[in-house]
């Protein structure tokens, strides 16, 4: 794998695992005030999709939501994660 494939497949490893842990640790635990800063990316994607595509009449909304939450999140912390590791490898050279 290229240099560049290998940043890129650690960014998706690091940030899909972070965005799991987050909002599984947000549900079980019921840390929703605590977690709302950290978690609002995902927040805004499943709120804005729910709200463009008239979601609240779903039959399983609360699934997709938490769902769209978790895919907000990975791609969020995905795309934090490719900044630092990226910054790490040019000061390394």
């Amino acid at each position: 794998m290229s240099g560049r494939g290998t940043i890129k497949f650690k960014s998706v490893l690091f940030g899909t695992a972070i965005s799991c842990c987050l909002t599984g640790l947000m549900w079980a635990f019921k840390l929703m005030p605590l977690l709302i800063w950290i978690t609002l990316p995902g927040w805004l994607l499943a709120w804005g999709t729910i709200i463009v595509l008239h979601g609240e009449h779903w039959v399983y909304f609360d699934a997709i939501g938490r769902t769209l939450i978790t895919v907000g999140n990975a791609g969020f912390y995905t795309w934090i994660c490719f900044l630092i590791i990226r910054r790490k490898e040019k000061t390394a050279k």
